[in-house]
């Protein structure tokens, strides 16, 4: 009877050290990581601003048709849903950035995590959550065409990588393939969305809702998956906006991307150049309607 008590004692006892060394080890990651995040966040601004101050000069070759494009057949890329969509979730994932930003400054830590910035955080949380929520059920043909496009890739993906840093530094447009509905930053962009998506949720919620019931080691366990999907969010997100509003070869704003996300539409002339391919698709769509 004593040995067997012996022996469970002595089981507890080890597995109360494998968790203590276990959280221990977790919590110290959590310190890696957020030094991690900083530094690659920090070294993907430096890039973005030297891509900037290489590229600044670069005349896309249709932009000096810009009296032309007021006048341009214009095609429909994003409906009104989408943009509402898109804007929302923008906004919440600023909003989460910046209050999710502070815990990793040791000397705002505890602020961030007792006092306004955490019920920001929370509150554009549950809009980011909700929002897509009810988007998906209500635009199922979008949303499957959005998870078909980002779960697609081929060769024309291999030969964008290859062509990427001749346009986006030196403004060669003819070493850019034809590209689809995304091109393959959008691609990578979307498929990040859909990954990390999931995994914020689950990972807030816990962290929230059961943080006071939740067994030590698989909090921090959430934690550090917030932290990973945190960081690389958030690098992507900075290249999200520069490549999508401050490129030089994204000009002019009016009938581009930042058209396409606040209008709904863009200029004949900018879908052919950046989307050539999927614009041949919409023109023998037409077509077709049209006999």
């Amino acid at each position: 009877m004593l040995d067997g008590m012996y022996t469970l004692g002595g089981f507890s006892a080890g597995y109360r050290l494998f968790v203590n060394l276990q959280v221990s080890a977790t919590a110290e990651w959590h310190n890696v990581i957020m030094l991690l995040g900083l530094v690659a966040g920090g070294m993907t601004i430096l890039g973005l601003v030297l891509n900037y101050l290489i590229a600044r000069n670069i005349k896309p070759a249709r932009e000096l048709q810009d009296d032309k494009y007021k006048a341009a057949l214009e095609v429909e890329r994003y409906r009104k849903p989408t943009r509402i969509l898109h804007w929302t979730c923008a906004g919440a994932f600023i909003v989460l950035f910046f209050t999710g930003i502070l815990l990793f400054i040791p000397g705002l830590r505890d602020w961030a995590q007792d006092g306004w910035p955490f019920v920001l955080h929370l509150v554009a949380g549950v809009i980011l959550i909700v929002v897509p929520l009810i988007y998906i059920p209500l635009n199922w043909k979008t949303t499957l065409r959005g998870i078909k496009d980002a779960l697609t890739w081929g060769k024309e993906d291999l030969d964008w990588l290859k062509a990427a840093p001749q346009y986006y530094y030196l403004g060669n447009e003819q070493a850019m393939p034809p590209q689809r509905y995304l091109n393959t930053f959008q691609k990578m962009w979307l498929l990040l969305v859909i990954v990390s998506g999931p995994v914020f949720a689950i990972s807030g919620i816990i962290m929230w809702a059961f943080k006071t019931i939740a067994p030590t080691e698989f909090l921090q366990f959430m934690i550090f998956l917030h932290d990973i999907a945190f960081i690389t969010t958030g690098t992507m997100f900075f290249i999200h906006i520069y490549m999508s509003v401050l490129h030089p070869m994204v000009r002019p704003l009016k009938t581009g991307a930042w058209s396409a996300i606040t209008r709904g539409k863009v200029s004949a002339e900018y879908a052919k150049s950046h989307h050539g391919k999927w614009y041949q698709e919409i023109s023998r769509t037409q077509e077709t309607a049209n006999k």
